[in-house]
């Protein structure tokens, strides 16, 4: 489970950056060249990235499976057991 949430949080660190990199992209593309003019650091989204669902699906689906099936099985039947 804990594999699963630092990889969701890489990922939504991930997003954050490639964001911030094609804003910086534009930004430049807008100043066309001209030096002259300043870009307003002030008006800049400094915020801490969230981690939406999205990113744990993403996780969750890239996740190796640490249990074998062997596993499993046993950990079935021990269920069966209990019941």
């Amino acid at each position: 489970m804990t594999d699963i949430c630092q990889s969701a949080c890489k990922i939504a660190i991930r997003e954050e950056i490639d964001r911030g990199m094609e804003g910086e992209r534009i930004k430049e593309d807008n100043l066309d060249g001209d030096d002259t003019r300043e870009v307003d650091d002030d008006n800049v989204d400094d915020s801490m990235p969230e981690i939406f669902s999205r990113h744990f699906e993403s996780a969750v689906r890239n996740a190796i499976k640490s249990v074998s099936n062997r596993y499993l099985a046993k950990y079935a039947s021990f269920a069966q057991t209990l019941q």
